[in-house]
């Protein structure tokens, strides 16, 4: 069974770091959608993949490593 968004947030805030592939994952459609709104409505062509990439950016940064101190 997957974990919820809310469980994964947790899971990445422990320190987690399969966390966040498993929430892009998880995400992605709904990534795409929003995407493809902003492109339909400010008439941006051709750039679907670049917010679909500029949306992923947050879920693909490496979480700090609780377990040695680091913030």
């Amino acid at each position: 069974m997957p974990r919820s968004n809310e469980e994964l947030a947790a899971a990445l805030q422990r320190g987690d770091r399969d966390a966040s592939a498993e929430l892009l994952a998880q995400n992605q459609g709904l990534l795409t959608r929003w995407a493809g709104a902003i492109q339909a409505r400010y008439g941006l062509s051709n750039l679907l993949d670049d917010l679909v990439q500029e949306g992923t950016s947050p879920y693909c940064k490496r979480p700090p490593d609780l377990t040695q101190g680091g913030m």
